[in-house]
């Protein structure tokens, strides 16, 4: 249901030609395929309504099997939030679009509810986001962790592949992990994917580097429950693991 009288909708972007793990949405865990956990995550927060786009036929023609799901098909575009901007304006009911990464089967649906009531709350950000301390050294030094370094406000200053902040003098390092959801007012959302790639988005293949620099705020919201994207057949492999031990 609506959080203080704003209509969210939500929009998990998929697509089929991913280099590291091609054909992603369509692997399974368990049972079900990826797109449809997520999917069915979402169904519990305080969406209104829930959109599967991508621009692949072959997720489509999965999808509509299942009446419950909502699905479009769209051209193709360079990064995800340029195709939840492109989705997002044949819905004009909304005030918040919220972008669900659909490799995240282990979000919970609560951190959608806090994620949503934190831009909401919050008049000076465009959009928010989620993190979790972590002080995993193995992920800290991964490039498929994203860390990110934020001010006493928790607005985000930068986002990055690489370990940031960087320990110097090599003492142990509590950062602040990145878990992929994007909570956008819908009016930024139009302005943001009328903006160009921006150079640091270019080099560090991270969208939300072209928000900060235009020097708009992103809130990130502390989560206590760790969620990883699956990115390479390495992450599909540790979710299976971990997704048998959470049944």
């Amino acid at each position: 249901m609506p959080i203080s009288g704003n209509k969210t909708l939500g929009i998990i972007p998929l697509r089929m030609a991913s280099s590291r793990l091609p054909g992603k949405p369509l692997l399974k865990l368990g049972e079900k395929f990826l797109f449809q956990i997520v999917a069915d995550i979402v169904s519990k927060s305080c969406i209104d309504k829930l959109i599967i786009a991508t621009e692949s036929p072959e997720i489509i023609s999965v999808a509509e099997k299942f009446p419950e799901y909502n699905c479009i098909l769209t051209p193709k575009f360079k990064s995800g939030s340029d195709r939840v901007a492109w989705v997002s304006r044949k819905f004009n009911k909304f005030d918040v679009v919220v972008n669900i990464q659909g490799d995240e089967p282990f979000l919970k649906y609560q951190d959608i509810d806090k994620c949503v009531a934190g831009l909401i709350e919050d008049k000076n950000a465009v959009i928010s986001t989620l993190f979790i301390y972590s002080e995993n050294e193995r992920e800290f030094y991964e490039t498929s962790t994203v860390k990110i370094v934020s001010d006493i406000n928790n607005y985000a200053i930068y986002f990055s592949r690489a370990p940031i902040p960087y320990p110097r003098d090599k003492i142990k390092i509590r950062f602040k992990k990145h878990i992929g959801l994007y909570v956008y007012r819908k009016n930024f959302l139009e302005i943001f994917s009328k903006r160009k790639q921006s150079d640091l988005e270019k080099i560090e293949k991270l969208e939300q580097l072209r928000i900060l620099e235009f020097n708009d705020k992103i809130k990130i919201i502390e989560t206590e429950n760790d969620s990883f994207g699956i990115d390479t057949q390495k992450d599909y492999e540790r979710a299976k693991e971990k997704f048998i031990k959470d049944i």
